[in-house]
């Protein structure tokens, strides 16, 4: 009857929220967080240049490591996709790659770009994308750890960077807009596009 689906969704809404698990509490401003793709894992990266990873698997949450790469202010994170790596992007220009477990460093990219890191993006398993200050995006090979491919096509600053499922269309933020048409082996040929808004973006989400 109705009345016992209502009685079963109340029920499983009271769960939910008994759920809850208790707020993370750092000693200065959190800049960007990235769940782990596989396992109940939240990273966060905080304006002192401090990264934290935390397991939320049970109903405390429990800081499994910290580290202290970063110089300055850690703007953004991604995981691999396999998860065995974090992605972090700094104001003091530089890219590292943490090892999951450990919380050591697996690889530095010190003057990645000329300007401030603000964005980071894991687009597959190959491919990361960044976006700094000066509204440059690179994109980079995640086995050679170099740069295979550049875009100067915004004056401002990259908010946000988003793929579609194929991982050939980049969309990044700010003013204009920016879409990226990637090939699949990702070669210079591309093609760039821009989308005009009334107004600056500052983030965006998938729905799909």
């Amino acid at each position: 009857s109705i009345d016992d689906v209502i009685k079963r969704a109340s029920t499983k809404n009271r769960t939910y929220r008994n759920m809850t698990c208790p707020g993370l509490e750092f000693d200065c401003e959190v800049f960007s967080l990235a769940f782990h793709p596989r396992d109940s894992l939240l990273a966060s990266g905080l304006v002192s240049g401090a990264i934290h990873l935390h397991s939320y698997s049970t109903m405390k949450p429990r800081e499994l490591w910290h580290s202290l790469h970063h110089a300055e202010s850690c703007r953004a994170l991604t995981f691999s996709d396999d998860g065995d790596h974090l992605w972090s992007a700094s104001t003091d220009k530089s890219i590292i790659v943490t090892d999951t477990v450990s919380g050591s460093s697996v690889r530095q990219l010190k003057e990645a770009h000329s300007s401030s890191l603000y964005s980071i993006l894991m687009v597959d398993h190959k491919l990361v994308a960044t976006g700094d200050d000066g509204g440059c995006i690179k994109l980079w090979d995640t086995r050679s750890y170099k740069a295979v491919m550049e875009f100067n096509e915004n004056e401002d600053f990259i908010s946000e960077l988003l793929t579609d499922k194929t991982g050939k269309t980049l969309l990044a933020t700010r003013f204009p807009a920016l879409k990226c048409n990637l090939c699949p082996h990702y070669t210079n040929a591309c093609t760039v596009e821009m989308a005009h808004c009334q107004c600056s973006i500052f983030g965006i989400i998938s729905l799909m």
